[in-house]
């Protein structure tokens, strides 16, 4: 007879004829460098490489990306009350050459580092993309967030997919997406995420048609909120 059959409350964790334990946090590391693997060179043909207008041939990330440095505050949006603009210290009125604010700045990747859930932006041009792909590559090799799959996806592609399909739905849009490129237990990719294994970079909020941004943001709030154990960037152009 099968032993469980006859044994008094067996054990969950002891393991049956045939069958193999891990402890969970085991189990969800070796599931979590399985699909690293699976996706290693994805990830680097998708954001290892960058084609630039003016250069003819394709250029590595690591060959052009130099550190990026932010700002935790957004200088065109701090606001002052009427008594504390009538006491401004001109050394601090960055104006008609009365003097510079000095706003401390920590490197790009600290950031990322400190908040879970971050939201750069910036200037169109300035490297939001490239700072995202560089933080997908890192993850790739261990670098930075070491125990996360890196997922790279471009908002604008998303929208579109979404709005042929009628229905803006982030996790089927990913697991569809991890499908094609070869992860086809859509079980492994909701393991993950439930364990805040999933390091999900969402580039170009930008570039989403105004008429689908609403949806797009209510997703990306839910995804979160759903999922809130994993590891989020997303980067948005401000306007000129």
């Amino acid at each position: 007879m099968e032993w469980r059959e006859i044994a008094d409350n067996p054990p969950a964790e002891f393991p049956g004829l045939g069958e193999k334990s891990f402890p969970i946090n085991v189990e969800i590391e070796i599931l979590a460098e399985q699909t690293r693997s699976q996706l290693r060179e994805i990830i680097e043909n998708q954001c290892g490489i960058l084609q630039l207008l003016d250069i003819s041939h394709p250029v590595n990330i690591n060959d052009i990306y130099i550190d990026v440095n932010v700002l935790k505050k957004i200088t065109s949006q701090q606001y002052l009350a009427i008594a504390d603009l009538e006491n401004l210290d001109p050394r601090n009125f960055n104006r008609v050459g009365l003097g510079d604010v000095e706003q401390q700045q920590i490197a790009g990747i600290e950031a990322a580092k400190v908040h879970t859930k971050l939201r750069v932006l910036g200037r169109p041009g300035v490297g939001k993309t490239t700072f995202l792909k560089h933080l997908a590559i890192q993850c790739n090799q261990g670098k930075f967030a070491p125990h996360q799959v890196p997922i790279f996806i471009f908002l604008k592609e998303f929208a579109e997919d979404s709005r042929q399909r009628d229905k803006f739905n982030l996790d089927y849009y990913i697991g569809h997406k991890l499908h094609k490129e070869g992860i086809n237990n859509s079980s492994v990719f909701k393991k993950l995420l439930q364990e805040g294994r999933v390091l999900l970079l969402l580039d170009g909020l930008d570039e989403v048609l105004e008429n689908d941004l609403d949806e797009v943001l209510k997703e990306i709030r839910k995804f979160c909120e759903q999922y809130y154990k994993n590891r989020f960037v997303v980067s948005w152009a401000l306007s000129a």
